[in-house]
């Protein structure tokens, strides 16, 4: 995928915006980003702190990357491939939220995001959406 853009949000609500990423600079966001400190601050601010990439379009696709606790972070995807009609006609989208244990996990949907076209990423979350 090309022209994927990033931001990284602090439990403190700070906003780092890192523009557009190759995956190699979106795998190092999320591998140094401080999970567990920023989780931990979370418990104080009521702030979830998260990391998001995407690119907008006709189509449109996004994956964050929300903390949790200690190191576990959610990871939310979706693929749109076809807005549709007021968003719900004919619409064709995929969707997933997983539960992770490390940002280690995440670095598979970092990739994906990036390895695949849109049709093969659409049809990637799909299969992973919901057993």
């Amino acid at each position: 995928m090309q022209h994927v853009h990033c931001s990284a949000t602090t439990a403190d609500e700070q906003v780092t915006d890192h523009g557009e990423v190759t995956c190699e600079q979106a795998l190092t966001i999320v591998s140094q980003f401080p999970w567990a400190a920023q989780n931990a601050r979370s418990q104080q601010t009521g702030v979830g702190p998260s990391v998001s990439f995407g690119f907008q379009g006709g189509e449109r696709t996004y994956l964050n990357l929300v903390g949790l606790e200690g190191e576990s972070l959610m990871v939310m995807m979706e693929v749109v491939l076809k807005p549709g009609f007021l968003g719900i006609l004919s619409r064709k989208a995929a969707s997933l939220e997983k539960d992770l244990s490390s940002a280690h996990e995440a670095m598979v949907y970092v990739q994906k995001l990036y390895e695949l076209d849109r049709d093969a990423l659409y049809e990637w979350v799909r299969s992973r959406a919901h057993p």
